[in-house]
């Protein structure tokens, strides 16, 4: 509750412990101011007194009841949305500061939205923040944005690419032509050439 609210709700119950404490003051007045009277004048008096309490009394205990519902009223929190697409919309877009109380604390039953773990899948996608990231990226300049059309890391990408697509290339090469001259060199020729190709291609890498 915030502080207005818890005002009205301590006015509201000082106004009716008073109007309690009233009460009971006349109730106690009413008995001994009747008690030196004969027995029957005495008993009904009393039962005449006892019936009724002052009108102002009265009218500080309804008001003070009024005070104390209207600080309870005030102090509640907003409802929340029980349609499903209202509710999911507001924590998508306002996520946990739109489940805040008066105090501005998070709700303690508060756990966000309760699919967010299948959302986070790669069939769940979001295209939308996708597509609005992308559009954020071109008009921020996209790869141009540093002044050149990749980027360094962007040319260091494809130089890195290149020469592993060739050694992989060169490695292939040279199993078939090992395969291919088993046949027709010396077992020392075929090992020179293994030794070559071994160090040409450990060079490269």
């Amino acid at each position: 509750m915030t502080w207005i609210s818890k005002s009205i709700t301590g006015l509201g119950l000082l106004f009716l412990t008073h109007a309690c404490y009233s009460a009971h003051e006349h109730s106690v007045l009413q008995s001994t101011g009747t008690a030196h009277l004969s027995s029957v004048t005495s008993h009904t008096a009393t039962t005449a007194t006892t019936a009724s309490l002052p009108l102002d009394i009265s009218i500080e205990t309804i008001v003070s009841i009024f005070f104390v519902c209207l600080g309870l009223v005030l102090g509640t929190p907003e409802l929340r949305p029980i349609q499903w697409r209202v509710w999911a919309g507001k924590i998508e877009r306002e996520g946990a500061k739109g489940f805040m109380n008066a105090d501005g604390e998070v709700d303690k039953d508060f756990v966000g939205n309760p699919f967010r773990v299948l959302e986070s899948r790669p069939s769940f996608i979001d295209i939308r923040r996708q597509r609005y990231e992308f559009a954020e990226w071109v008009r921020e300049g996209g790869w141009s944005k540093d002044g050149n059309d990749l980027g360094w890391n962007g040319m260091l990408q494809i130089v890195g690419g290149v020469i592993f697509w060739a050694t992989n290339k060169f490695h292939a090469v040279a199993q078939k032509f090992l395969c291919y001259s088993a046949r027709s060199l010396p077992p020392s020729g075929i090992e020179q050439i293994y030794y070559f190709c071994l160090f040409i291609t450990s060079w490269v890498i």
